[in-house]
């Protein structure tokens, strides 16, 4: 599991995501393969705020990462995503080209 994006290879990675269209909104949870690119054609296309990215070498990680935030509350999704967000320093750079 690599968690420092300015050690992160973009390729053969996966990634999880958290958008929500609004502050009110619910969260919605994806997930891609291979491209963290795809995450921000996906955000723009569909006009959602990125609120969460992380990715992962490893396919089972990923998925295991993934069923942790889809079954927490969302009181503890909201906070989790704070901290998380605080701790790496924004968006990766593949979002942010």
């Amino acid at each position: 599991m690599n968690s420092n994006f300015s050690n992160t290879t973009f390729q053969n990675s996966y990634t999880i995501y958290i958008v929500q269209e609004n502050d009110n909104a619910e969260y919605q949870i994806g997930y891609a393969v291979n491209d963290c690119r795809d995450v921000a054609r996906h955000v723009s296309t569909n006009e959602k705020n990125l609120v969460y990215l992380r990715m992962f070498d490893d396919f089972v990680d990923a998925l295991g990462h993934k069923l942790f935030l889809e079954n927490i509350s969302t009181p503890s999704l909201r906070r989790f995503i704070r901290l998380h967000n605080n701790q790496q320093g924004g968006l990766p750079p593949c979002y942010n080209s």
